[in-house]
Formats: structure tokens, C-alpha cells, sequence
């Protein structure tokens, strides 16, 4: 490898040394091919519509929510969402 530090008549040649620069571009560079997929995952879900109408048997009982809740646990599943397309009703 050579370096130049000056001309033949004297006068000095300065450059900046872009080596770093490169580097630190190439790091970034890495760091969003490897993030990116993670942040387009998605999964897709039907949820129902708050302009359909509600099903005939509104209530269940609680004792078959806590068998499916139990279900879900054994099934080792973190996360467990409900909606609620209306107010409470008596």
C-alpha cells in the first residue's frame, strides 16, 4: 500500500480518508437488512365488523370462557384479546 504525501515541487496533498465513513455506512447498512423483516411481520385476521349484527345467544356461560381460557393456556398462547362490538346489555 502507498501513501502520498506531497507533489514534486513541495506543495503538500491533503485527502480525507473516507475508510471510516465506509465502515460505519456498511454497519448501517447490515443493521437494516437485518431489522427490516422483523418489521414488516404481520399476520392477518378476519375481525368482525361493528356493523354486523350480534349473534342470537349474547351471553355464555362462564364456565365454558374459563375451559377455553384454559385451553389456550396449556397451548402455551401469551396473548388472548376480546371484542366488544357494543355496550353491555342486561
Amino acid at each position: 500500500m502507498s501513501m502520498s504525501v506531497g507533489t514534486a515541487s513541495g506543495a503538500t496533498f491533503c485527502d480525507i480518508n473516507t475508510t471510516p465513513l465506509i465502515d460505519v455506512m456498511l454497519v448501517l447498512l447490515v443493521t437494516l437488512i437485518v431489522t427490516l423483516p422483523v418489521m414488516t411481520h404481520a399476520v392477518k385476521l378476519d375481525m368482525p365488523q361493528a356493523n354486523n349484527p350480534p349473534p342470537p345467544d349474547q351471553r355464555v356461560k362462564y364456565d365454558f370462557v374459563a375451559k377455553v381460557l384454559a385451553a389456550a393456556q396449556r397451548n402455551r398462547m401469551k396473548k388472548i384479546g376480546f371484542v366488544n362490538t357494543s355496550e353491555f346489555k342486561d
